[in-house]
């Protein structure tokens, strides 16, 4: 009997952490609202700043992500360039919760809240709670079970992306285009120039 009310007393201990950790974000994100409005966003100011950001090299090197599949490379604008653009955008709020998890699998939510239009994206991913690992002696790639530190990697990798793609889907599609064609026009003065030292 002692050991059942312990349980119910520790059960109810944790659903009243997650109220008040539910509260707490809903009167952050409402304050939030409240400065959006009192302070909006300049659009043709963060246009420029965006275009300032990616003609800094580190800016512009990581504004693109891309990989080979299937005989051709797919590319897209990466994680850090969603995040800085987000920025530079002002007046948005993102982040990732753990949904769920049990031994095997993990459940992530990412989110995206626009706090001048009330524009909200969110977008999930569930997956197994394993990594690939290479054999040092045999060379073969396996899938092996993460200890915390590599768990936390995947979850803030696969969070990461989700991030992205929720923020991608939030902002302007021609300030995404004008800041990726601003960071390759960046990649190419640095190449010509180098070039020119080298001759």
């Amino acid at each position: 009997m002692n050991e059942l009310t312990t349980q119910q007393n520790a059960l109810t201990a944790q659903q009243a952490g997650e109220l008040a950790a539910v509260a707490r974000e809903q009167n952050e994100i409402q304050s939030a609202i409240v400065s959006a409005k009192k302070f909006p966003r300049n659009e043709q100011a963060a246009f420029v700043k965006a275009l300032n950001s990616f003609r800094r090299q580190s800016m512009a090197e990581a504004a693109t992500y891309s990989f080979p599949r299937g005989g051709k490379t797919v590319e897209g604008p990466s994680v850090d360039c969603a995040r800085e653009l987000a920025r530079v955008w002002g007046n948005i709020r993102y982040g990732l919760r753990v949904v769920s998890q049990d031994e095997n699998r993990l459940h992530i939510k990412a989110y995206a809240l626009d706090l001048e239009t009330n524009t909200y994206v969110e977008a999930e991913d569930e997956f197994s709670k394993l990594i690939q690992r290479k054999d040092k002696l045999s060379g073969a790639t396996r899938w092996v079970t993460p200890d915390e530190r590599d768990l936390r990697e995947l979850m803030n990798r696969r969070g990461a992306i989700a991030i992205r793609n929720c923020l991608l889907q939030l902002l302007p599609s021609d300030l995404v285009e004008d800041a990726l064609r601003e960071a390759k026009n960046t990649l190419k003065k640095d190449a010509s120039s180098a070039l020119e030292k080298n001759r």
